[in-house]
């Protein structure tokens, strides 16, 4: 069995200093970005923007290699899931939702009414964390501001929301 340390949202150096576990769930920096692209291009998921905003996302880190990433867009008073990505070799072991349930966590403490999604090929996934499918037409206008909503996926994407204040 794999250890797992969930650390909280810390100063980057505060993280580093955690030790014992084969797996890492901290706030990404700069210095992960690649990894983050690279994950990303594997799962076929828009990368623009990510370099830019680090700060945005969480990774998963296994033995030093970010093998998951997810990220949250504020875009109050709601956020938009800027992706959800696990490393092909560590997919089913539930990592997606270690990190998943971190940014939800996130996302109650930021005081989010709701968070909302894009996706072509993860309804179903996100329906059973609690999303239901809605016209994009619904999008309140920072969602559809988003670079995400606007430009980078396809008209086709199913647009996802799930409360948060409850």
């Amino acid at each position: 069995m794999l250890g797992i340390v969930v650390t909280e949202f810390l100063e980057p150096d505060s993280q580093a200093a955690m030790t014992g576990s084969n797996i890492t769930i901290r706030a990404a920096t700069s210095a992960d970005s690649d990894a983050m692209i690279g994950l990303l291009h594997a799962a076929d998921l828009p990368v623009t923007g990510v370099a830019d905003t680090p700060g945005n996302f969480l990774v998963a880190e296994e033995n030093g290699v970010v093998v998951a990433l997810g990220g949250l867009e504020a875009h109050p008073p709601d956020a938009l899931l800027r992706s959800l990505a696990v490393d092909q070799t560590r997919r089913n072991g539930g990592l997606g939702r270690l990190v998943f349930d971190r940014l939800w966590q996130q996302a109650g403490a930021a005081r989010y009414s709701a968070v909302y999604l894009l996706t072509t090929t993860a309804a179903d996934y996100f329906e059973r964390l609690g999303f239901a499918r809605i016209d994009r037409d619904q999008a309140p206008d920072g969602i559809r501001q988003s670079a995400e909503f606007a430009r980078l996926c396809p008209d086709d994407a199913v647009l996802m929301l799930r409360s948060v204040t409850g």
